[in-house]
């Protein structure tokens, strides 16, 4: 579940990155968007770092021994 979701997220701010430096490359007609793009990538990230945190905290209190 974890993994799918961060797929998702990672997939999610891929793309945003795109339109963002799509809106950027043109004129600054377009800062509505830029702003908007930014504000969704800045949530995807946020839910990416607490989804990956969580993932560390579980993995850490499994105490796997190697063998």
């Amino acid at each position: 579940m974890f993994f799918r979701t961060a797929r998702s997220l990672e997939r999610n701010i891929e793309e945003k990155r795109i339109k963002l430096q799509e809106a950027q490359n043109q004129n600054n007609d377009n800062h509505q968007e830029v702003v908007k793009i930014r504000h969704q990538l800045d949530t995807d990230l946020r839910e990416l770092q607490k989804l990956l945190k969580t993932v560390a905290v579980k993995q850490s209190k499994i105490n796997i021994k190697p063998i």
